[in-house]
């Protein structure tokens, strides 16, 4: 037992990080029940990967907690005035799915610190808002507390919720099999496209907006197809040898995906309202951190004298969470911008919270920032040897993640889909709405995105990075640590 004991502790040690100058004050995080969490060391002054990040439960703690953020706000816009900006700035972002706890404290760490380097930049206010979402956390909510909606755990509810664990792994693996055929034909049609690379599938995509009438056209930048021969063929071997592997484990991935993103998508609205919110008798404001947070931040904002303007910056399904935020606070909010990095939301879910939006405050610009089509069917998940399906998180999403019903339901970061979309556009809007589709080529990784995670990893808060004319020397790959 002491030897098992001693076990334990070894791996947790091990599977800690040191993470230096954290920029609690300027980090709002959220767990997976919808509490408002302490970016802060969770075992010996690190970061334990394996041991969730302490939670701040009580109210005064909580308010504290916003009161500091708040403060640490304020004296960011004290710093813009002192260097003498024009235009006084806030950024708000919001990483998306995949991602642990640590992972999260470590990027906006990471984002902050290059932030606060640059001096080539139009200063910008950072504030990061942190939900929980990685894989292994959400496909265990979904095992063992989450039941229709409900939060089952704790108390006899979750002493029975426990209960259920085998019933529901049974279940995802019954649904494994039973979904296996048409998961294959889904799979070797991907396999198909790429064999194909995707020519018949993009060129309709991309004459589309050449067709265009010139007043309903976007501001655009269609990225090239970079790569080499060698890049391609290295490709289409790989896409074949490994084809066995990935038809056994594509099933298990669907199904076992499908559980773990319904329960990431309950975190994109729970940061707002959590289930404290529908279990008490009183008449309350919404409980959940985002909402207490934003609430504060919009007061203070109106205190602010001097003109102020705000980015609101969503990564995948961050930009899920902007639309919440937007039609909850949009209109409370100075915002100037709103930037979609390969966003998870659909294209539906943009086009009836984003248009309306854009009708009611003239003036707000929106960008959309998309991988290649051939970066987003070629991308290989976590650097593994070829044997998961091949394709970014978006396509996952559209092939078997998600149950789109109908073209508009897909995610609206892939070109194809959005671009697909243009004829439900109000004309009154293009000139405000932007496109930018980097280039395809895996040499061009320290220039451009090519995967679906890369998009954090570079200078996004430079606006060259988002505009289509953008100068690309006006932004880069940050350096890790």
């Amino acid at each position: 037992m002491r030897n098992c004991f001693f076990l334990l502790c070894l791996i947790m040690v091990t599977g800690c990080a040191s993470i230096q100058n954290v920029p609690k004050r300027n980090i709002v995080m959220v767990n997976g029940r919808g509490e408002l969490v302490d970016p802060g060391p969770n075992l010996f002054g690190r970061y334990c990967k394996m041991r969730p990040l302490k939670s701040i439960g009580d109210e005064e703690a909580r308010q504290a907690y916003y009161r500091n953020v708040i403060k640490q706000f304020r004296s960011n816009i004290a710093s813009q005035k002192a260097r003498g900006e024009k235009k006084l700035r806030v950024m708000v972002f919001i990483h998306g799915g995949l991602n642990t706890q640590v992972k999260t404290v470590e990027r906006a760490e990471l984002i902050y610190r290059h932030m606060a380097q640059d001096e080539e930049h139009d200063f910008f206010a950072p504030i990061f808002i942190n939900w929980q979402s990685s894989l292994a956390s959400t496909y265990w909510d979904h095992l063992a507390h989450i039941r229709q909606g409900k939060d089952w755990s704790g108390g006899c509810s979750g002493a029975v919720s426990y209960t259920l664990v085998p019933l529901y792994l049974v279940s995802d693996v019954v649904k494994a099999v039973g979904r296996a055929p048409i998961v294959w034909c889904m799979q070797l049609a991907n396999v198909r496209h790429i064999l194909n690379r995707w020519e018949k599938q993009m060129r309709p995509a991309r004459s589309r907006y050449k067709n265009m009438p010139e007043e309903y056209k976007y501001e655009i930048r269609q990225g090239d197809k970079k790569a080499t021969t060698l890049h391609i063929v290295e490709n289409m071997v790989s896409t074949l040898a490994f084809l066995p592997v990935r038809l056994v484990l594509t099933p298990f991935v669907d199904a076992l995906g499908s559980s773990a993103w319904d329960n990431m998508n309950r975190g994109t609205n729970i940061s707002l309202d959590n289930d404290k919110d529908f279990e008490t008798n009183r008449f309350e404001a919404a409980s959940g951190p985002v909402a207490e947070f934003i609430d504060l931040l919009a007061k203070e904002i109106d205190n602010v004298n001097d003109e102020l303007e705000v980015t609101l910056v969503g990564h995948s399904m961050g930009a899920i969470i902007i639309n919440n935020l937007i039609r909850r606070y949009g209109y409370e909010l100075p915002v100037s911008n709103i930037v979609y990095m390969a966003a998870a939301c659909s294209v539906r879910d943009y086009q009836d919270t984003i248009f309306p939006y854009m009708e009611k405050k003239p003036g707000v610009q929106m960008y959309h920032l998309v991988l290649h089509d051939l970066s987003e069917i070629n991308e290989r998940l976590w650097m593994q040897p070829d044997v998961i399906p091949r394709g970014s998180l978006l396509l996952w999403i559209d092939n078997f993640l998600a149950k789109p019903s109908t073209r508009l339901d897909r995610t609206a970061g892939r070109y194809v889909n959005l671009i697909t979309a243009d004829h439900l556009t109000p004309t009154n809007l293009l000139k405000d709405i932007h496109i930018k589709q980097f280039d395809y080529g895996r040499h061009l990784a320290s220039e451009q995105p090519q995967k679906h995670g890369d998009f954090g990893r570079f200078t996004f808060w430079r606006e060259a990075f988002w505009k289509p004319k953008g100068d690309p020397r006006r932004y880069h790959l940050i350096e890790e640590d």
